[in-house]
């Protein structure tokens, strides 16, 4: 049986926000994250938790410490959707193959995801 030991192997948050050229106030930008950033943001959970290793699931605060942290291109976050790889779960019982725990953070509003989608890719004009 294939086994997977290590916590997590990272993810991406997507970002819409202001940054600090005047006049930039809905700009993205996709972090793509290491194990060691979501370590970081595992121990964020961990210390607001008092250390029990019971309550460990990411939270979108801890995700939001995380940005205000290692965010410095953006002067203030309007909103943010992300996905982390949480680590591995129990094989699967029929074939063996490992499955993995994703945390999924959704947009706060479908406004903020088309804004995000605007300002990443552009928008299409009609002529």
């Amino acid at each position: 049986m294939v086994t997977q030991t290590e916590r997590s192997t990272g993810g991406r948050i997507d970002v819409l926000g202001a940054i600090w050229q005047p006049g930039f106030d809905a700009c993205a930008m996709t972090y793509s994250l290491t194990a060691y950033d979501v370590g970081n943001m595992r121990g964020r959970t961990l210390a607001r938790g008092g250390g029990d290793r019971s309550q460990t699931s990411i939270t979108r605060a801890d995700v939001e410490d995380w940005l205000g942290a290692n965010s410095g291109d953006f002067q203030s976050i309007t909103d943010f959707a992300a996905s982390i790889d949480d680590g591995p779960l129990p094989a699967c019982d029929a074939c063996g193959h490992v499955r993995r725990k994703v945390i999924g953070f959704p947009w706060s509003s479908e406004e903020n995801e088309f804004a995000f989608q605007d300002a990443m890719f552009g928008t299409e004009e009609e002529e």
